[in-house]
């Protein structure tokens, strides 16, 4: 069956995306800077032959697959070489995935050993056996194929490490402090760097079958132009961030350098684990099928068995590789450099060359082929010699130095506390030979696991965050369950989504002016009390408070909206009552998370790290899936204007950008607070470019018919839906008791409760059940949530922060240009407040 250009393409981006993700930050420590330029270099060698094999299939429509192409420039010869290099490079891939596997479950899990009589296994070793034991019986399914890859998980798992990587560096405390070398190319490690940039680019066998599979073949040249324009930008993302994080200390695979027992290092390595699990089995089903048709002969009526036994045999054989050869890097190095060379270099250019001959190409043509086939010679050559050198090399250091311990001492390399200062990282494998400091220094490099622990001390924080820390905390306060009502105003809104971000970024960068003024402001009702005393207090307190309890609100209806959409027809009969549908989940909802707000240490600003910013990502990603590979579809066009829906529209997108109550406490936490301003600038941008993407795209897909919050439109069944709405119920429960805790502590404070255990227990239930009883009341999200965007978000996020400024510093240290941006958005924003607040409570009322 035909496949679309979209799903063609991601499918692209799946054969590009793998283990070489890991592999680019220490490839960059081998050629230095400078080698950047060479990841580029060899994404556009790799770009141009795979359109030469797009060429070479159009010049006869029995080619299928690369070995037919072979055949038909080579003959018989040329399908055996083809297939040769083709079975090797993924014999060594197979291997590659067991070694990944290993030394990935060694971080997560250090110091495990399994003893049977005589025979111990411990670390590393253990864990290869282990993978071998649970993919083996998945090599066995015979109707496995190698390009029968599961949808586009890859994809999804590079984005996913990306993130993890650097969340490691911006809130875990890793930071950028790795300097690297200070000579930008390293000529004795480019050919190292060479080979494990060309293994990132190695997919030309899926080409053809891509190509083969498109219904508009004449896409196929741009989007192989879109697949390697955004591997590439990932790989280079990466190997810079890994670089930076780590220096010359970068490991083979940059997961072995992040801090152990963090949530973003499980993370990156349970994604990493994912893909060789899932694709073993289909990297040697077809060295296995092979093998099968050369002793079917002999088989007979036991091909079942001899067929399991050859597949058992290779997954055996692969161990035994794995546990020879434990450097992962120089493997993919060597792989790269012998085999995915001629794969994506060598046998395009010579099969092109062959098909339709040399006289056929133009002058530019012939002069890059020719470019080509001896810049991949050259780093064939060379690569594959300086790969063998070093596994050679790591095995005769091996072999002499005896066995290293599975885990290096806490802190990096052993010995004195001199040996540890000089330690530098192996050209190799650091975990099984920075045991003994047995390596020579290339530089100074301090222990990550100290250096780390160190940052996230109090005393390391005593100073207060860093910028990327509070841009990630900026991001978080902004990012949440808030959908921008492209609906409800039109096409047009979007232009008052951007005017919105601007106000409220400007209204930003005035509370920031007004803390200036006194160093006793602390928080928002600080800025209040200085402009106006207790009233002002009580005033900005009193509009936080409502805020954060509508807000709530909306959180148990935004919950019992989703999983009515996961578990449609639940009820539940108490008697003679009978409670149904999302008014069930809502009261669950509230029944789960009751213990949550008993816990009085919890505060209202106390964000959970960036888990917002990244829920915001995957939902985005889940919708795209929605509408390109579950068959929604972008068939929503939508009104250029909707007059009669912009209050609403407003107050939605006001909603969006409801950050102010944490500003302050941003501002007051950063070390270096004249650099607050950039921190606004950067999280509004980020975030207007994410809601207008979702706003776009949900629009685009469901029109007019788009519901208030756009999850519950996805087709149910699909685990992009469920993805979704499991993404989106997972802050509601983290942070409904960050809303509920200020609310009820004030109360608390008004009634002199203090430490009385009982009496704060039974005013935070109070809460809950008079939350529960208006989200019971009043279901209906979208409008709730205008009536918060249109009431109490354009009082924070407008009103109150220009009325402050003006009364702190008066009008005449104002300029006449600022007075008029500021008289402007109070005019608009009193505007939106009235109109929205009219326009969601009449909607509320019609509901009813």
């Amino acid at each position: 069956m035909p496949v679309g250009t979209a799903r063609t393409c991601m499918n692209g981006l799946n054969a590009l995306s793998g283990v070489g993700l890991l592999t680019v930050p220490y490839a960059l420590s081998e050629g230095g800077w400078v080698s950047l330029a060479l990841l580029a270099a060899v994404a556009a060698a790799c770009w141009y032959t795979g359109i030469l094999l797009c060429r070479c299939m159009d010049a006869d429509d029995a080619i299928r697959t690369y070995p037919d192409i072979g055949e038909r420039a080579f003959g018989r010869t040329g399908r055996l070489v083809v297939s040769a290099f083709t079975y090797v490079e993924l014999y060594l891939v197979a291997t590659g995935f067991l070694i990944l596997e290993g030394d990935n479950l060694d971080k997560l899990f250090p110091g495990a050993r399994v003893t049977l009589g005589t025979v111990s296994l411990a670390g590393k070793r253990l864990f290869v056996v282990l993978v071998a034991l649970v993919v083996a019986p998945t090599t066995w399914l015979r109707s496995l194929g190698v390009l029968a890859y599961v949808s586009a998980t890859g994809v999804f798992a590079s984005v996913v490490i990306v993130l993890s990587v650097l969340w490691a560096a911006a809130v875990d405390g890793v930071g950028f402090s790795g300097r690297g070398t200070t000579t930008p190319l390293r000529i004795a490690g480019l050919p190292t760097a060479l080979g494990l940039y060309i293994f990132c680019y190695g997919g030309h066998p899926m080409f053809p079958t891509l190509y083969a599979s498109m219904k508009r073949k004449s896409q196929f040249p741009k989007m192989l132009v879109i697949c390697f324009l955004l591997c590439t930008l990932n790989y280079g993302a990466m190997a810079v961030l890994g670089y930076l994080m780590y220096g010359d200390g970068v490991l083979s695979q940059v997961t072995l350098n992040l801090p152990s027992a963090r949530l973003s290092s499980k993370v990156a390595i349970y994604t990493t684990l994912l893909n060789p699990v899932t694709k073993y089995a289909l990297v040697v089903t077809p060295i296995a099928a092979a093998v099968e048709e050369r002793i079917r002969g002999a088989a007979g009526k036991g091909a079942r068995a001899v067929s399991v036994a050859v597949r058992t045999l290779l997954v055996l054989s692969t161990v035994a590789v794995a546990l020879a050869l434990p450097f992962f890097a120089d493997l993919m190095a060597l792989v790269g450099s012998m085999l995915n060379v001629a794969v994506c270099m060598l046998l395009p250019c010579a099969c092109y060359v062959r098909i339709f001959g040399a006289p056929s190409m133009s002058s530019v043509e012939a002069v890059a082929i020719g470019g080509i086939l001896v810049l991949g010679s050259l780093v064939a050559v060379t690569g594959t010699y300086y790969s063998l050198m070093k596994i050679i090399h790591e095995l005769v250091r091996m072999a002499i130095g005896g066995a290293a311990p599975p885990h290096p001492p806490r802190g990096g390399g052993g010995g004195s506390p001199e040996d540890s200062s000089t330690a530098r990282r192996p050209d190799f494998e650091q975990p099984l030979l920075q045991a003994h400091a047995a390596v020579p220094a290339r530089g100074k490099q301090e222990p990550v696991e100290r250096d780390h622990e160190a940052q996230c001390s109090p005393e390391a924080d005593g100073d207060g965050a860093t910028f990327v820390r509070t841009c990630f905390n900026g991001l978080n306060a902004l990012s949440g369950e808030r959908w921008a009502a492209v609906d409800s105003g039109g096409w047009l809104s979007l232009v008052l989504l951007l005017a919105v971000a601007m106000v409220c970024c400007y209204t930003g960068l005035l509370l920031r002016r007004c803390m200036a003024a006194s160093p006793a402001v602390r928080g928002y009702p600080d800025i209040g009390a200085l402009a106006f005393g207790a009233k002002g207090r009580l005033a900005v307190s009193a509009f936080l408070y409502a805020e954060l309890y509508l807000v709530a609100i909306g959180f148990l209806i935004l919950e019992g909206d989703n999983l009515d959409k996961l578990f449609p027809g639940t009820s539940l009969a108490v008697g003679g009552l009978v409670v149904s549908g999302k008014q069930l989940f809502v009261v669950v909802v509230a029944v789960v998370i009751l213990p949550t707000t008993w816990l009085r240490s919890l505060a209202v600003l106390a964000y959970v790290s960036a888990s917002g910013v990244l829920a915001s990502v995957v939902v985005v990603f889940c919708v795209l899936w929605a509408a390109v590979f579950d068959g929604v579809g972008f068939h929503g066009k939508g009104r250029m204007l909707n007059v009669s829906g912009l209050p609403t529209a407003l107050g939605l997108y006001t909603f969006c950008y409801c950050g102010h109550a944490i500003f302050p406490t941003l501002c007051n936490s950063m070390q270096e607070k004249d650099k607050f301003s950039r921190v606004l600038v950067i999280c509004f941008v980020a975030c207007t470019v994410n809601y207008g993407s979702m706003a776009i795209l949900g629009y685009l897909m469901y029109g007019d018919d788009v519901k208030s919050q756009v999850t519950l439109n996805l087709p149910e069944g699909k685990i992009s839906s469920k993805l979704a709405i499991y993404t989106t119920l997972i802050n509601p429960f983290s942070k409904y008791a960050l809303m509920v805790t200020p609310v009820a502590t004030a109360i608390e404070e008004k009634l002199l409760a203090g430490n009385k255990r009982s009496v704060n227990v039974l005013i935070r239930t109070l809460i809950v059940v008079s939350t529960v009883v208006i989200a019971l009341t009043v279901p209906f999200f979208g409008h709730l949530m205008a009536l918060v965007g249109s009431l109490l978000s354009v009082m924070a996020s407008m009103l109150l922060p220009c009325i402050c400024y003006l009364k702190i510093f008066g009008l005449t240290r104002c300029g006449r240009g600022e007075t008029l941006l500021i008289a402007a958005i109070i005019v608009l924003g009193s505007l939106v407040a009235a109109t929205g607040t009219y326009s969601s409570l009449k909607k509320i009322f019609y509901e009813f």
